[in-house]
């Protein structure tokens, strides 16, 4: 009888205690799921152009990368020509789903049109972030033949930066770097990447500096095979995007490659407002000796003038003047330019002297007039003042 006392008071005892845990339990709010970070990754692929057939082939590269991301959307706005652009997503096992079609009212490099592809991009994980791809031809700032302003009739000044080329009938339609910043305007992004040529110009980081923190661009010409978005995709999709890990890859392939060259940068915006008062300094007070030359990262055959090292002109027109001051300046200029990597030579040019960021330099046949420098947002603020 005492054995049995004893074995229903510890019974009792036991479900007394699982009662006031489940009460306790019960009292206790629901911890909040934790959540991974999620990033979507837009390419927009400008490709209604003589690049057309080198979008079908980055395209199966970024189908082969698919399966290295998770917690994202790799999405493309895909515009080859005789085709009518689509919005895709390339899901992890490498399927190319449509999501949506649009017409060619618009042009692929028109403001209207890349407003709507960013939104219909937001829209798919209206809670995750963004870094975006610009896929198509580039020219730096330079207003080169053909350039058409999208939106010259409410912004009669906006400056001649060129980006991208969408031809229809004969008629090639290209974008402003300042139309670029429009259409992007009213959000930011975790970085962009230029898989395009002449792209790492002080003009062009300046213009889109307060867009992004990180900037991944060429400042010479760009093999046709763009990147390689097989070995790259999976650093677009970490947690903090390793521009500089796509960047290095890049120039790896075309190392390996041996044949045209590469150089690429990978540009902290952030630091851009220092080196723009420190060279508004060194342009007020200097000059570089006649006898300079300056480090080109175009052939003449592409065009004549518009992008020269920076580093190399900035350094020759310190020391003209004030040698002190150089200290400070460079120090700038690596804050902003944080990596760096070039071949030997970079479609037959010397790189030796190349330090990834390029500039505009005037002189008494260069004036701010040509291809319309004086337009632009760095001439206004720094060369100018």
């Amino acid at each position: 009888m005492k054995h049995l006392n004893i074995t229903l008071l510890f019974t009792a005892a036991m479900l007394f205690m699982a009662a006031m845990l489940s009460c306790s339990s019960s009292n206790e709010p629901d911890a909040p799921p934790v959540e991974s970070p999620t990033r979507s990754v837009l390419v927009y692929m400008a490709a209604n152009n003589n690049l057309s057939y080198y979008a079908r082939v980055d395209l199966e590269e970024m189908k082969e990368g698919a399966k290295d991301i998770s917690g994202g959307h790799l999405l493309v706005y895909y515009h080859r020509s005789n085709q009518d652009p689509r919005l895709i997503e390339i899901t992890p096992d490498g399927e190319e789903k449509t999501l949506k079609t649009y017409d060619t009212s618009e042009s692929s490099v028109s403001i209207a049109r890349m407003r709507q592809v960013v939104a219909d991009a937001r829209s798919i994980d209206a809670n995750g972030k963004l870094g975006l791809v610009f896929w198509s031809h580039g020219t730096g700032w330079l207003n080169d033949d053909g350039v058409i302003d999208e939106d010259a009739s409410q912004s009669p000044a906006a400056s001649p930066l060129s980006f991208g080329v969408d031809e229809e009938n004969g008629v090639k339609r290209k974008m402003k770097i300042t139309s670029l910043r429009r259409a992007l305007e009213g959000s930011t992004y975790d970085f962009i990447y230029f898989d395009c040529c002449h792209m790492a110009t002080v003009e062009v980081a300046y213009e889109l500096r307060r867009l992004t923190p990180q900037i991944a661009p060429c400042p010479t010409e760009l093999g046709l095979e763009g990147m390689p978005y097989q070995k790259n995709l999976k650093h677009f999709f970490s947690a903090t995007p390793d521009l500089a890990a796509a960047a290095k890859n890049s120039f790896d392939f075309y190392e390996t490659q041996g044949t045209v060259g590469c150089c690429i940068s990978v540009i902290n915006t952030s630091g851009l407002d220092r080196l723009a008062e420190l060279s508004r300094q060194a342009i007020q007070s200097g000059a570089v000796p006649d006898s300079y030359r300056a480090v080109p990262y175009f052939r003449t055959s592409i065009m004549s003038a518009g992008i020269y090292d920076m580093k190399h002109y900035f350094s020759a027109l310190i020391r003209s003047t004030d040698a002190s001051r150089l200290s400070d300046w460079l120090t700038a200029y690596s804050k902003v330019v944080t990596k760096s990597y070039t071949t030997p030579r970079v479609y037959g040019l010397d790189a030796s002297d190349f330090s990834g960021l390029g500039c505009n330099i005037l002189d008494p046949l260069n004036t701010p007039e040509k291809y319309g420098y004086d337009e632009t947002s760095w001439y206004r603020d720094v060369v100018a003042r």
